[in-house]
């Protein structure tokens, strides 16, 4: 039997009577991609129709060339991708593959095209390709698949050291006390309980300055070095940098005796060779320093600062500080009203290896102490630990002084961990590998939707949104069973996980915050130089206790599911709003919380 048609001189949203059924099927617009609607599109939309209301190839008969007669179609099977109906009654070659197909298939070790006639192929190559293993090396492509190559050498030439391979950190140098009985660690040295062995200069052990380099210069204030005689014959304080004078004309030290009087004096750090290294706060309340007001005028040095607040203490209301290079350490319970900086691009990155502790008490249902602060590391690895934390943002490595939209590239690999109750919170990785660990589970909040926090493994804006080279993990400290979904609502036990669709390209920028190039971020941010899209998550626990609402992800190539045993590691398709369980990376650890250090 053949079926016939009359096609009328109807291109867009025609209706078209397949006879002898009477079955009415919608034509679309353009369907072979010529950015035009033309009859090959009519004649394809027929073709494609008939392909699904019959089991056999139909001879088909239409109107293509419009001169009044019917012309014959090839049959259906005989019109595959790659082919364009010529108007004439046969199907013919089309170069261009002009059909709406796209054949990639995400795969590296296939040479993806469209041939006439037949369609997409996929021809397997033997390209270089990367396994996403850091232990090994001279990866290829073979059989369709990335090989591994040979294992990576992690020989750091040290005797003292036992070396290996994680998938997670790369090579691992792991100080070895029995080698080389009396030799201290290496910098970076972890401990039993996850923490940078410290020395006696750096919390880490980054840092041990060469004899060569004393005395340290940048540690005194330029007028009050010396403990000179002042006009009115007392002897001055020695002070690190700061504007301590009211009138500095008249020298007064007014300034110095209000930060003294309120706050607290500083005491200097010395090694065992009486060698000066830094400074140290010491509070007039020891448990509770309140370091707001006359704070603003100490302005940090090149060396280690430690500002321990107490694990009541506090650091609030004045405009910004900066402690400048080196491995320094905050530690407080409250902060608010503040724009704070431990390190910076503009001050210094040779070994500006951060701590900052911030939330330091177990905080009661919807109560939060880290509030309406920023806190800038700079460059360098810092590690970050904050619980209670609400409208507030942590930048772990953003550069140009701490602009979302610039990246240091003398950042390190950095890691935050949030717990107690968090809402409404970003954090930017910046450069480097930065891993960010959130214990969801932790706090004492029923529900922060509307208010969930954004994640950026770069920066929260401009060029760096996806430049950063690092392979940033987010760690989402939930039972490892919790299962995946990709549609609302989220069912308890569950994570939702996918693009959000509805702003297309756009990028959707949170306004109240749009002008200030310090804190500028997108909620979702259009797409990036490789089609990489933010990701759209919520969380409800098993039990329903706590709902996070919806959160957002930028630029995270890995998702972690629980700590310990089980915890799974994913890799994130950053274009298709997908995870794929990773077997060969390894689960991170991470350290135990600080609590000694808000003692």
């Amino acid at each position: 039997m053949t079926t016939r048609f009359l096609l009328h001189r109807c291109l867009v949203g025609c209706f078209v009577l397949f006879a002898p059924a009477s079955i009415l099927a919608w034509v679309p617009g353009d369907l072979d991609g010529s950015d035009d609607i033309s009859v090959i599109d009519v004649q394809l939309a027929i073709t494609l129709a008939l392909a699904e209301i019959s089991e056999s190839a139909l001879p088909v008969q239409l109107d293509a060339n419009q001169d009044g007669v019917l012309d014959t179609l090839a049959n259906i099977g005989d019109c595959g991708l790659g082919t364009v109906y010529d108007g004439l009654g046969s199907c013919t070659a089309d170069p261009a593959c002009s059909l709406p197909v796209n054949c990639n298939d995400n795969n590296f070790c296939t040479n993806d095209s469209c041939a006439p006639g037949v369609g997409c192929k996929h021809t397997q190559n033997t390209s270089a390709c990367d396994d996403a293993n850091p232990c090994t090396q001279g990866d290829v492509c073979l059989g369709g698949k990335c090989k591994s190559g040979t294992p990576t050498n992690c020989d750091d030439g040290n005797p003292c050291t036992a070396d290996s391979c994680g998938v997670t950190m790369g090579c691992v140098s792991t100080f070895d006390p029995t080698a080389c009985p009396g030799t201290p660690p290496p910098a970076g040295t972890l401990g039993p309980d996850g923490w940078p062995i410290s020395n006696v200069y750096s919390w880490d052990g980054s840092w041990t300055p060469p004899a060569s380099t004393f005395p340290l210069s940048g540690l005194f204030d330029n007028e009050y070095y010396d403990g000179h005689t002042t006009w009115n014959g007392t002897v001055s304080p020695i002070l690190p940098p700061g504007v301590w004078d009211w009138n500095d004309a008249n020298d007064d030290l007014a300034n110095w005796k209000n930060f003294a009087s309120t706050i607290g004096v500083f005491k200097k750090l010395m090694d065992s060779q009486n060698q000066h290294f830094g400074w140290m706060l010491l509070g007039n309340n020891p448990q509770a320093i309140p370091f707001a007001g006359p704070a603003a005028y100490f302005e940090g040095t090149p060396g280690t600062d430690i500002l321990h607040l107490g694990p009541s203490g506090n650091i609030n209301s004045f405009v910004t500080g900066n402690l400048g290079n080196g491995p320094d350490i905050l530690v407080f319970d409250k902060s608010w009203s503040l724009d704070y900086r431990t390190g910076s691009t503009l001050t210094g990155s040779t070994y500006d290896n951060d701590l900052v502790i911030g939330g330091c008490q177990v905080a009661p249902s919807n109560n939060y102490t880290f509030e309406k602060t920023t806190i800038h590391t700079g460059p360098g690895r810092d590690w970050i630990f904050a619980r209670n934390i609400n409208g507030a943002a942590v930048d772990a490595g953003n550069g140009d002084n701490g602009k979302t939209a610039a990246l240091d590239p003398k950042d390190g690999n950095d890691l935050i961990m949030l717990s107690g109750n968090v809402r409404d919170v970003r954090v930017f990785g910046g450069w480097g590998s930065d891993t960010v660990v959130w214990y969801m589970d932790d706090g004492n909040v029923p529900s922060i939707a509307f208010a969930g926090p954004n994640f950026f493994g770069g920066g929260g804006s401009g060029d760096a949104l996806w430049s950063d080279p690092g392979k940033d993990r987010l760690v989402l400290v939930i039972p490892p069973g919790t299962k995946f979904v990709d549609k609302t609502p989220t069912p308890p036990g569950s994570l939702l996980f996918r693009i959000w669709s509805e702003d297309g390209d756009e990028i959707w920028w949170d306004e109240p915050v749009y002008n200030d190039p310090y804190a500028r971020y997108c909620i979702t941010c259009g797409k990036g130089p490789a089609g990489q899209k933010t990701m759209n998550l919520e969380y409800l626990s098993a039990d329903s206790s706590f709902f996070t609402g919806w959160f957002w992800v930028t630029a995270f190539e890995e998702l972690q599911i629980g700590v310990g045993p089980g915890a799974v590691v994913y890799t994130i398709n950053q274009t298709l709003g997908t995870v794929t369980a990773n077997p060969s990376a390894i689960p991170y650890v991470p350290p135990d919380w600080p609590w000694e250090w808000c003692q």
